[in-house]
């Protein structure tokens, strides 16, 4: 799952800051990407019983491979990847970022197929967390002050 975030209005900055130009958007799109993993990177709060699941098939399958090991604990269990600590950040071409996960099963907690009882226990999609750094405002506040930091620089 990938968004774009378009930025327009850049023209007199990017005239003022010449080859300086793509470092700071550089900046500015991992500042972003920072706000975004703030909003979907804390755990939430304990698991909602009963649980939802999809069909009784992925509740058999769950508990297969658990091999009677419950409860599961977030974090510490023997199949945890440790998704709490597994957000990363990483350049993306020269202007852009990625914010993704090392964990192989983030896209069911926060991604676009997330599972029921993610839901409802209150973990929140990349969407989600994308639509409210955008529509809080923060993003382009964000973007507006690495501007600002670069033009002082200059």
């Amino acid at each position: 799952m990938s968004y774009r975030l378009r930025v327009t209005g850049l023209d007199s900055a990017r005239r003022r800051l010449g080859g300086n130009f793509s470092p700071m958007i550089q900046t500015a799109t991992e500042v972003v990407a920072s706000a975004i993993e703030g909003e979907i990177a804390p755990a939430p709060g304990p698991v909602k019983y009963p649980i939802q699941w999809e069909s009784a098939k992925e509740r058999k399958a769950y508990f297969a491979l658990r091999k009677g090991r419950l409860p599961y604990i977030r974090e510490s269990d023997f199949m945890s990847q440790q998704m709490l600590k597994g957000w990363v950040i990483e350049k993306w071409q020269q202007l852009g970022a990625i914010l993704r996960n090392t964990a192989s099963y983030s896209r069911y907690v926060s991604g676009s197929i997330q599972k029921p009882y993610h839901r409802n226990t209150g973990w929140v999609t990349a969407k989600q967390a994308v639509d409210k750094v955008i529509e809080s405002g923060e993003a382009s506040r964000l973007i507006l002050e690495a501007i600002r930091v670069a033009l002082r620089r200059r």
